[in-house]
């Protein structure tokens, strides 16, 4: 028990120590930080009571390393600091609770010859004891600052007077911030201040302009490419930054300064919006943040909707769908040729551009039709491929198709070999000897192919020009001559007509598209009457069969097609005249898709018929594909034979791959004899002559004499057209002998392929006309809306609706 009573008085005995120590410690530190502790006071009520927002930058600048220099030297008080050791927090423990004999200090000393037998030990540890009794209840006591003893002229208390004044001060509109002391901008005048921001999204994207306000959700959705403006006036004091979402690096504005009439300074911040950020407008006392999310912007596609084709008309057809998020805003056709190109030589002209049409949105499926047939890489194979791209310059690719590129048919064989001469100049610079050759055999025997001594000058002429010409420029005139050549034996005008209706339907479907004006857009349908008249008559004429001419120039047919066609063109006027823009835009693409299959039809066929014209076109396009692939393998072989007399090593694989097509060709040709036999087609020894031919180009091939070669080539190739022509001709006596043949009571069809029955007026074609009703609907309401707006008592308000509805497209 009495050891228990020890324990517990020394433990007493220790905390009162602590605390008397702890006291010390404080009187003595606080004594040493007076002088900083007023520094402080004083820079924080200066900062309360604004002065640093009033003064300039310079004296600023000056306070504030007065303060601090003070507030530094304040410091060095506290070098001489230290902390009191325990003696004399027993002497003060003593003086405070006023004990004699100092019992504190007696508890802790010891004798110099302590032996606890001794009988001097025993009197000291009683003496312990006694002294030990005054010990039980001993004070603390308070702190005691003694400030006034450093202060002695009471600073302290203005600088607490003045820190409880400015404390109070700060929290009013002109109250300060301790911040202020380390920010150097002005501090600027809220009324005098305008801060407008706004986000101007792309023109593509069509979404209106976003307004930034405080009062606002600060989360916004912007899309991507936007431009973020920040217009502060009297923008002093002001600070516009923005930090990317991703990875917190700051975004950097491009900032452009003015001044108006007044001298006020204007501010204008500026950035693009590439990422997500946060957007930051600070001002000394003031922030506003807003979170701008970006919308990606993702590529636009494109996508076939059927293979492209050729149609009626000799055009190349295309048919798609394109898709954008803000829709597409141009689209064009990528051709690239898929022939053989000699790097030495390339070709003279580039690939036909063909823009593709769009719909009004930018997206969706639309169908364009654009004539290439008098391009010099028609009837070459070539690679397609559609390609869209947005506003932001995203391109989007569609699959890519292998087809030969339309060309013109020339039914004239001398037209034609001359178009295939101005093709393989086009495509291959290098073919100079080869078409000169070629022309000079078409001049050998002027009586058997020309028709006139006009043709045959006109061909001499083609050859001395070629001859003569050296540079690229020279050869781009005789490809253009060539194909006039071409144009002027085949003397067909159709050609000049159907490129006239094309333009005529282009100009009015820019017309209907841009909202011209409703005069304009009368000159311009009656300008797509007259043409489409002369269209329909050429086409007519075009025909060689007189029957047919006389079934089409009936006036039954004629006033058919004509009032068909007529009701749909007043259609398309009517509807521009009421607003509706789209839907007679959309009537024009229709009347222009009867236009591209407009035909003349030779009377109804029989399904037997029908099986065997097909076989006869068939048979027809196989050989064309014969004549193609082997003028092919004649350019290869004219190509390997000048690289042989270059003395350029040419592989053995190359000369076996030649030969292996060659002997493929020999093969189809031999079947394609034996069907066209079977079927009644005689094609006397021509057909035989080639294949004999082709035969010896194998074998010439097999012992690498590329002269003898090219010249077997050559031969198969004239006797392959000679052998087509025989067929062609076999045809066409067989065609009207099938057209006399049949019933003289059969019902006509007139130029769109329809029967001419009153089964026509009752209306079975597929398209959609608008019902006569819904004209007069559209007519009635438009004069409505005029008669109100003519009314004198309306509303301003109601007004600018009326228009707004009365102008609207």
């Amino acid at each position: 028990m009495k050891n228990k009573n020890i324990k517990s008085f020394a433990i007493k005995l220790l905390c009162v120590r602590i605390l008397m120590w702890g006291i010390l410690s404080f009187e003595r530190i606080w004594v040493r930080l007076l002088p900083f502790s007023l520094v402080l006071s004083l820079f924080c009520s200066l900062s309360w009571l604004g002065l640093f927002g009033v003064l300039g930058y310079w004296f600023h600048l000056l306070l504030l390393g007065i303060l601090f220099v003070c507030a530094g030297a304040s410091l060095f008080f506290l070098i001489r600091f230290r902390f009191p050791t325990m003696r004399e927090v027993d002497h003060r423990l003593e003086r405070i609770n006023d004990l004699k004999h100092q019992p504190l200090t007696i508890q802790t000393d010891h004798l110099c010859y302590e032996n606890n037998e001794d009988f001097s030990a025993v009197i000291w540890r009683e003496h312990q004891r006694r002294m030990a009794k005054q010990l039980y209840h001993l004070k603390t006591g308070f702190i005691s600052l003694n400030s006034a003893a450093y202060d002695p002229l009471a600073l302290r208390t203005l600088c607490i007077l003045l820190f409880v004044c400015a404390f109070s001060f700060s929290f009013g509109s002109r109250g300060g911030r301790l911040a202020d002391a380390f920010d150097f901008r002005p501090i600027v005048d809220e009324k005098f201040m305008r801060i407008d921001a706004w986000i101007t999204p792309p023109v593509y994207t069509g979404v209106a302009p976003i307004y930034l306000t405080k009062d606002e959700k600060t989360q916004l959705e912007i899309p991507e490419g936007s431009n973020i403006v920040v217009r502060v006036a009297n923008s002093a004091g002001v600070t516009v930054h923005a930090k990317s979402v991703e990875n917190g690096q700051r975004i950097s504005f491009s900032k452009k300064n003015e001044k108006t009439a007044l001298n006020d300074p204007i501010a204008h911040f500026e950035t693009h919006l590439e990422h997500s950020m946060d957007l930051f407008v600070s001002s000394r006392h003031k922030k506003q943040q807003w979170h701008l999310q970006m919308i990606k912007d993702t590529s636009p596609t494109i996508r076939w909707l059927e293979k492209p084709g050729r149609i009626l008309t000799g055009s190349l057809e295309s048919r798609y769908e394109v898709d954008d998020d803000y829709g597409v805003t141009k689209a064009f056709v990528e051709i690239e040729p898929f022939f053989p190109q000699n790097k030495n030589a390339p070709s003279l002209y580039k690939a036909p551009e063909i823009k593709l049409l769009l719909p009004r949105s930018g997206k969706g499926k639309m169908r364009t039709v654009q004539d290439v047939s008098a391009h010099p890489w028609a009837g070459s194979q070539v690679k397609i491929t559609l390609i869209a791209e947005d506003g932001a310059g995203q391109k989007g690719r569609s699959k890519t198709f292998i087809m030969i590129l339309p060309q013109r048919v020339f039914s004239n064989p001398v037209a034609r070999s001359v178009s295939e001469l101005r093709r393989l100049l086009a495509l291959d610079a290098s073919m100079k000897e080869r078409v000169l050759d070629m022309l000079s055999a078409l001049l050998v025997h002027p009586e058997k192919g020309l028709q006139n001594a006009a043709h045959f000058l006109v061909l001499q002429s083609a050859w001395t020009r070629l001859f003569f010409a050296q540079t690229e420029e020279d050869l781009h005139s005789m490809v253009d001559y060539l194909w006039q050549i071409a144009l002027g034996i085949e003397n067909n005008q159709f050609e000049s007509v159907q490129k006239k209706l094309k333009q005529a339907q282009a100009a009015l479907r820019d017309a209907l598209r841009y909202g011209a004006p409703e005069a304009e857009i009368e000159r311009l349908i009656a300008d797509f009457r007259q043409t489409m008249d002369e269209h329909i008559h050429a086409l007519a004429e075009k025909t060689q069969d007189n029957q047919v001419s006389k079934n089409f120039k009936n006036s039954k047919t004629r006033n058919l097609s004509e009032s068909t066609l007529q009701e749909k063109l007043n259609l398309i006027e009517e509807m521009a005249k009421t607003g509706s823009s789209l839907a007679a835009e959309q009537l024009l693409s229709e009347v222009e898709q009867m236009l591209d299959h407009l035909h003349v039809q030779k009377g109804n066929q029989n399904e037997g018929e029908k099986k065997q014209s097909a076989q006869m076109k068939e048979k027809m396009d196989q050989l064309g594909d014969l004549m193609r692939r082997q003028q092919e393998i004649l350019n290869e072989t004219h190509r390997l034979e000048m690289e042989q007399k270059r003395g350029e090593n040419i592989p053995e694989q190359q000369k076996k791959s030649l030969k292996k097509r060659q002997a493929e060709l020999r093969s189809e040709l031999s079947t394609l004899k034996k069907e066209l036999a079977e079927q009644g087609f005689e094609t006397g020894n021509a057909l035989k002559k080639a294949e004999e031919k082709m035969n010896s180009a194998e074998n010439a091939l097999d012992h690498g004499n590329h002269q003898a070669s090219i010249q077997n080539q050559s031969d198969a190739l004239e006797a392959l057209r000679q052998g087509a022509q025989n067929v062609l001709q076999k045809m066409h006596e067989t065609l009207k002998k099938m057209g006399n043949d049949k019933n003289s009571h059969s019902d006509p069809k007139d130029p769109l392929g329809r029967p001419l029955s009153s089964k026509t007026d009752e209306g079975q074609e597929d398209e959609v006309v608008p019902q006569e009703s819904d004209q007069m609907r559209t007519r009635q309401i438009l004069d409505e809306i005029r008669k109100r707006l003519g009314k004198e008592h309306i509303s301003e308000e109601e007004k600018n609706y009326l228009e707004k509805l009365l102008h609207f497209h």
